[in-house]
């Protein structure tokens, strides 16, 4: 066996460019491939030993490292191609290239051990798949962040208050709105219960009644009386509502009020106005109720006395002149009676002292008596009444009071009527069993606004054909009001121009069939 020092010898040894020397083409080519070859081995491995220093995280830095000097020794190995073509030193090239072995071989068994990993590694198109989700989600979650900013401000800066508690009623927000109306930082409360503002003025059935609503995850709204922290009492109206989570448990409660002290205090003034207002009404008309007796006492010996006068109980009058003023004063006598009775039916009305004293009443025959008595009128007014029902129902009622009601719109559709016009009375059963009266002229009409004003006591619609008749406005609110305490209602239709239709309607149970009417004592 050879010596190592005659082993490493390379004297006896020819360069390996001197087999091309007879072609230099071939011998360039082979020097110019291995100089590209070694610096771009080498330049491969500074780039991956770059790699692995600014990416850590793409696997272990030693990995990276060695694949860095595998590369560099390549690079040599292949420089050393081109030192023995001149020179023969392939000793030295063998031991590098055995270098590069020994390096390769432990690189080679990690990058298989790592090859089963690397093949689960997304594809770029899978990359390009999970950075488009990635970027959508991000986009996604910017949007409920604004969202959520959004909806954050719109509760903080509300201008009601609001407050949000859990289950328990324990408070875990309260916005700046509730600070500012309250007076209570938002410090102090977090972590107290709402009981902290209550009043002990609301009923303890008000709360229960919440919180038996709020347990039934429904939401409750109702006012309550609590008190600011600096005591003052303050009206709240209040509504609270569950809050649930995505299975459907409720997990909180929240809660928007608003103060409405200063309605309530004017609720408070309108009622004790109010109640004044209906007091000084009821005194008035009670009063005027009580004094009925000595309102027509004297009134009563006036027409009375007058009477008897001109009838000439006490002997004749000296003069005409005499019995001309006599029946001046009966006659005024006799309407400021009228006036007076209606007035104290209207005080009576309102103050519910007024007593029906009821019977069947033949209710044509008493529809027939009254157009008579107002059938002067309307021939001197040339004005047409016509009767239009064949048959019309008896009906139990005060009869005194009806034929009141009936004088006073028979008088007013003659008198608001032109000349040549008509007025019709019909009666009609409704569906329920009733009956309908209607009382239907061809006269001037009203506004709506004339006729609210009409129903008013003393209301008096101002036109120039009113202006011709002497009137109280009396006559159609006490009609209202007789036909109201009997249970009926009264409707009227009016239109300028064209006329206007007033319609009694009693109930059935004031009905009778005219067959069933009961015959006359005696």
């Amino acid at each position: 066996m050879a010596a190592p020092a005659e082993w490493l010898a390379t004297s006896s040894f020819s360069p390996h460019g001197f087999c091309l020397s007879w072609q230099p083409g071939l011998l360039e080519l082979h020097a110019l491939s291995d100089a590209v070859t070694s610096v771009c081995y080498m330049a491969v491995g500074f780039l991956i030993f770059q790699f692995g220093r600014r990416r850590p995280d793409m696997g272990p830095k030693a990995l990276f490292n060695a694949l860095a000097v595998v590369f560099v020794l390549c690079g040599f190995v292949h420089a050393s191609d081109i030192v023995v073509l001149w020179l023969p030193l392939y000793v030295e090239q063998g031991l590098l290239k055995a270098v590069t072995a020994a390096g390769s071989l432990p690189v080679l068994i990690i990058l298989i051990r790592l090859l089963p990993q690397a093949a689960t590694l997304p594809s770029p198109a899978q990359m390009a798949e999970v950075n488009r989700s990635l970027s959508e989600e991000v986009a996604l979650g910017h949007e409920r962040e604004q969202q959520l900013r959004k909806l954050s401000m719109a509760v903080e800066q509300n201008p009601a208050m609001v407050l949000i508690t859990d289950t328990r009623g324990v408070i875990e927000y309260v916005n700046t709105a509730f600070s500012r109306i309250s007076g209570y930082p938002a410090a102090e409360v977090l972590g107290q219960t709402p009981a902290l503002f209550r009043s002990g003025t609301t009923a303890v059935e008000v709360y229960r009644a919440m919180w038996f609503s709020l347990n039934r995850g429904e939401e409750w709204r109702g006012e309550l009386e609590d008190r600011r922290k600096d005591g003052a009492a303050m009206w709240i109206s209040l509504t609270i509502s569950p809050v649930r989570a995505a299975n459907g448990v409720v997990t909180h409660f929240v809660a928007i009020s608003q103060d409405i002290s200063e309605r309530k205090a004017a609720e408070r003034q309108m009622a004790e106005a109010r109640f004044q207002a209906e007091t000084a009404s009821r005194a008035k008309t009670e009063i005027l109720a009580n004094m009925s007796h000595e309102f027509r006492t004297p009134l009563n010996a006036i027409i009375g006395f007058s009477e008897t006068i001109m009838t000439g109980v006490f002997g004749p009058l000296n003069n005409d002149k005499q019995l001309e003023y006599l029946r001046d004063i009966n006659a005024s006598g006799v309407h400021l009676l009228a006036l007076i009775n209606d007035v104290l039916d209207v005080a009576a009305i309102e103050a519910r002292h007024m007593d029906l004293h009821e019977s069947w009443v033949d209710l044509g025959a008493l529809v027939t008596a009254c157009v008579r008595l107002v059938d002067l009128r309307a021939v001197k007014g040339r004005v047409r009444i016509n009767v239009t029902a064949d048959t019309i129902p008896a009906i139990r009622a005060d009869e005194r009071r009806i034929k009141q009601v009936l004088l006073n719109l028979l008088s007013n559709a003659v008198k608001f009527t032109n000349e040549g016009g008509t007025v019709v009375i019909a009666a009609t059963r409704t569906p329920d069993g009733g009956l309908e009266l209607a009382i239907a002229d061809s006269g001037i009409g009203m506004s709506p606004a004339e006729l609210v004003k009409a129903k008013e006591p003393f209301g008096q619609v101002d036109s120039s054909l009113r202006r011709r008749y002497q009137g109280t406005g009396l006559g159609l609110p006490l009609s209202i009001g007789l036909i109201e305490e009997h249970g009926g209602q009264v409707l009227i239709d009016s239109v300028p121009g064209v006329g206007t239709t007033v319609k009694i309607r009693l109930p059935a149970e004031r009905v009778l069939e005219a067959s069933a009417l009961p015959c006359p004592p005696g």
